[in-house]
């Protein structure tokens, strides 16, 4: 009864000064350990460079969609408006609401 931990699919953010400590504790098993970042939910949680770097990639991704958007939009714009405000704009506000500052 209750909940069963999958330790490959689980991992630690640890600071870089205990990471030595975190393996020494955590070695025998498959969890992984970061010091970097994680993508939790789809949204990058950890060090600044990460997060930026993960913000980065995904908005080239949005970008590179709102373009193929924009073509589409020329012979079918209610389709196109109806996947804008259906599909990305949700993406955007969730990033952006689970963000950090």
């Amino acid at each position: 009864f209750g909940y069963n931990v999958n330790p490959s699919k689980s991992w630690l953010l640890v600071k870089p000064s205990v990471l030595g400590r975190a393996r020494l504790i955590f070695g025998d098993t498959s969890i992984n350990l970061t010091t970097n970042g994680y993508k939790y939910l789809g949204s990058p949680i950890r060090s600044h460079k990460f997060v930026h770097d993960c913000i980065r990639t995904t908005v080239s991704e949005w970008v590179i969609q709102l373009e193929s958007l924009s073509s589409i939009a020329q012979t079918q714009p209610h389709a196109a408006y109806s996947v804008l405000t259906h599909g990305l704009l949700n993406k955007f506000t969730y990033l952006f609401r689970t963000m950090p500052n």
